[in-house]
């Protein structure tokens, strides 16, 4: 068994201050013991073993198999005059395997983080790569836990303006990638009836569709 430097980011975001009826806890209830490799390709799953300090004082020792391939970045482009979105249709495995009628999902841009670099500058490469955009700037929009029972994967959310004056390539992503992303231009509010359509299935693209929305609303503006 290797050390623990697969262990999850021991760097931890500072707590809300407490709401009535809420306690939050400000020290951890897991203690890591080890971590195993159990598979190393293009993903990476790791096994843990912890102990976990029950809330009735006891002690239980657990372990769980997580994916850890990294964090992700996810960016939804917008054109604030023309009030509309960037799309990207390309095929996944996964939705074939789960019996999607044709294998292939709308989705915002997605990335994963190399190392050694910035959600920032991810976020910036693979706008370019997948739709040929150069951005001037993006929106942080937030950071979650793509999945905390069974990955150690934080996605980055960002939002970006496109127009004609940020083209500076094609879209398509990279083929040694094995990507096959085409591109296009929809509404907003369109955007936002293919998810209740499930038109648009995937979990990021709906939240960054979704926060930009909550922020159009709060703050009676157009887009973002």
């Amino acid at each position: 068994m290797s050390a623990p430097s697969d262990n999850p980011d021991s760097t931890r975001a500072p707590l809300p201050e407490s709401q009535p009826g809420i306690i939050l806890r400000h020290l951890p209830r897991i203690e890591v013991m080890e971590s195993e490799t159990l598979l190393s390709g293009w993903s990476r799953v790791i096994r843990v073993f912890y102990r976990l300090f029950r809330r009735d004082g006891s002690v239980q020792t657990q372990d769980r198999d997580l994916l850890n391939r990294g964090d992700g970045v996810t960016v939804l482009l917008f054109n604030r005059e023309r009030q509309t979105v960037l799309l990207l249709r390309q095929p996944r495995i996964s939705a074939v395997l789960r019996g999607h009628p044709t294998g292939e999902t709308i989705e915002v841009c997605n990335g994963q983080v190399e190392d050694g670099e910035s959600p920032f500058d991810c976020a910036m490469r693979e706008v370019e790569q997948e739709t040929g955009h150069r951005l001037a700037h993006l929106i942080p929009l937030g950071d979650f836990y793509a999945s905390p029972g069974a990955s150690l994967e934080i996605v980055h959310l960002f939002a970006g303006e496109f127009g004609p004056s940020t083209l500076v390539g094609e879209s398509g992503g990279l083929y040694h990638e094995g990507e096959d992303i085409e591109t296009f231009e929809i509404p907003f509010a369109e955007a936002m009836q293919w998810i209740d359509r499930k038109i648009i299935v995937d979990a990021r693209s709906t939240l960054a569709l979704q926060l930009v929305f909550i922020r159009r609303i709060a703050s009676d503006q157009a887009i973002a």
